[in-house]
């Protein structure tokens, strides 16, 4: 049985992402193609994987995996130009290899691998001048949400609920326009 605490969590979590999909998923209607409905079940495969993180801090690896392949064959159906597609992942390599330098030097793993994963995933779906604005979201709704609770500094903060939230609303205002 689950204690009171795990079952707090778990609303919060639901709770937390509700607003997003929804939004997102207003900004898809009406859902009339084959690419609208790939895009909703990714979105979902991505909501139980930031539950799974913030509840655990960790996320089943096989899910983890069909996830990404799923976002990067998404990324793919959106049929960008391939300069659009190169771009984007050298901004989202850099991105990547910036922070696994700072982690180096600092001797401190601020990200989990499964970020990493999670980023370059998502980030493909997006084009490259909605990869800043989707990071400053997905990096600002953990700082308020800290600052907000006056809460102590974890070691451990469940990241990939944050980019799911922030890759759901960029995605939602992406659609709409």
């Amino acid at each position: 049985m689950e204690n009171l605490s795990d079952i707090r969590k778990k609303i919060r979590a639901y709770i937390f992402l509700a607003g997003p999909f929804f939004v997102f998923l207003y900004a898809l209607l009406p859902i009339s193609s084959l690419l609208s409905y790939s895009t909703i079940f990714i979105g979902l495969c991505w909501i139980y994987l930031s539950i799974e993180d913030s509840l655990h801090h960790s996320v089943p690896v096989w899910s983890l995996i069909g996830s990404c392949a799923l976002t990067c064959t998404l990324a793919i159906c959106f049929q960008r130009s391939l300069e659009e597609y190169v771009w984007t992942g050298l901004i989202l390599g850099l991105i990547l290899t910036i922070v696994l330098i700072l982690q180096f030097l600092k001797k401190y793993r601020s990200m989990g691998s499964a970020d990493f994963f999670a980023i370059f995933s998502l980030g493909m779906t997006l084009t490259p001048s909605l990869l800043g604005p989707w990071l400053m979201i997905s990096c600002l709704i953990p700082l308020v949400g800290l600052i907000g609770r006056s809460q102590v500094w974890s070691s451990k903060l469940p990241f990939i609920p944050y980019l799911t939230v922030g890759w759901l609303i960029i995605s939602a205002f992406n659609v709409s326009q």
